[in-house]
């Protein structure tokens, strides 16, 4: 079936978002760091530069507030905009 359970790990996919690939792979640089696969590409705008920061975890409200509020701090040092995260459900 293609119902989620919570209680499993899941990859969270995180969205911040920088006005320069420099400032992306710096961020990413920080986020690998904080144990996050991070891929850097151009924005669906083709003017901003996305850092997708990737974790499998159990995606538990503690574990998501924490989350948020490291990824929230990267970006605001470096300009960027955190634009929310999102839980890739399975497709067995």
């Amino acid at each position: 079936s293609s119902d989620s359970n919570p209680e499993m790990p899941h990859l969270i996919l995180n969205y911040s978002y920088f006005s320069s690939e420099r400032k992306a792979r710096k961020a990413a640089e920080r986020m690998n760091a904080q144990g996050f696969q991070v891929e850097v590409r151009r924005g669906a705008d083709r003017v901003s530069w996305l850092a997708l920061a990737k974790q499998v975890k159990t995606p538990t409200a503690e574990y998501i507030e924490e989350m948020r509020s490291v990824l929230e701090v990267i970006d605001k040092d470096l300009n960027g905009e955190y634009d929310g995260w999102e839980i890739e459900v399975s497709q067995d």
